[in-house]
């Protein structure tokens, strides 16, 4: 009987870039909700975290998955953003 003595190799400790950058943009993406551009910066949040998700023995919450979720909340506040503003538009109020 023969037994495999290889150690896995240690998960990388530099971040990914394109993590970060989903990180950096999903974060931006929550106050810029209200100015109308979050939406933009979350699509790209989440389009940049594609492929950063956990790696087997590595840490299950990464910079990429953190972009993700701020991403996808900006997304959902910019929504609501406009609704509210185009609720806004639609009463008019008497002087």
């Amino acid at each position: 009987m023969v037994r495999d003595h290889r150690v896995p190799p240690p998960p990388p400790d530099a971040t990914p870039a394109s993590g970060r950058i989903a990180l950096v943009l999903g974060i931006a993406s929550v106050p810029m909700s209200i100015c109308g551009i979050g939406f933009l910066l979350g699509l790209l949040a989440v389009l940049a975290s594609r492929g950063g998700g956990p790696q087997p023995g590595g840490p299950r919450v990464t910079p990429a998955l953190l972009g993700r979720i701020f991403g996808l909340l900006g997304i959902a506040l910019s929504i609501i953003a406009v609704i509210v503003v185009l609720i806004a538009r639609g009463h008019h109020t008497s002087p």
